[in-house]
């Protein structure tokens, strides 16, 4: 089978799969940004309560006992409906992670098993583009290989290397053997795949 054949199999699926990936990780950073957002307007509101309070001026004093309770009734009690439930919403935020990195390493075993299947592995296939240093085939490869092992934190030289280069470049590979992770979402967003058809550019330069 040659790739193009291949990649005709594979694209409804993968054409499905790639926008849940993103809206997953979108959703996840929407969380992020709403609560440190509240937390910080709060935190800004009390300090300039404070500060005006420190004042022997009544008026001062009374416009920072003012700002006080517009802080509290304001963003403070938002942000405490919010944080209330934090212990929940981090949960779901973790469920959501990790349904994004699952998703994105059913991408990358896509890609994974075109270089299979034209080329029988690695070493017939062709490097393609480069990526921080590193041959695109080895990013996919090994990528799909960490997301495969991350709870077991035991990986082969190879995907030692891989991502000992990468994380020079982007931290966010900083804690690939930590068995805390997979870091396939993290592969994808490298690779720049939030279409198929950028993925599909990269695979047919494989063929």
């Amino acid at each position: 089978m040659d790739m193009a054949s291949y990649l005709n199999e594979v694209r409804y699926g993968c054409e499905a799969i790639l926008p849940i990936v993103w809206k997953e990780r979108e959703a996840v950073e929407a969380l992020k940004a709403r609560i440190a957002t509240l937390t910080a307007q709060t935190e800004d509101g009390y300090r300039r309560a404070q500060f005006l309070q420190q004042f022997e001026d009544p008026d001062d004093y009374m416009m920072g006992v003012g700002l006080h309770w517009d802080t509290y009734f304001g963003a403070d009690k938002e942000r405490y409906h919010a944080v209330a439930d934090l212990p929940s919403l981090e949960q779901v935020r973790d469920i959501r992670s990790f349904a994004c990195a699952a998703l994105a390493g059913s991408v990358l075993q896509f890609a994974k098993q075109g270089i299979s299947l034209v080329h029988g592995g690695l070493q017939n296939c062709p490097a393609g583009r480069q990526v921080h240093g590193v041959d695109i085939k080895l990013v996919i490869w090994q990528g799909r290989n960490q997301s495969m092992h991350w709870d077991e934190g035991q990986f082969t030289p190879s995907v030692r290397a891989c991502f000992d280069s990468l994380k020079v470049c982007d931290s966010s590979f900083n804690d690939y053997d930590s068995k805390v992770r997979s870091v396939a979402f993290d592969v994808v967003r490298l690779l720049g795949w939030r279409e198929y058809a950028a993925f599909e550019t990269d695979m047919m330069a494989l063929a």
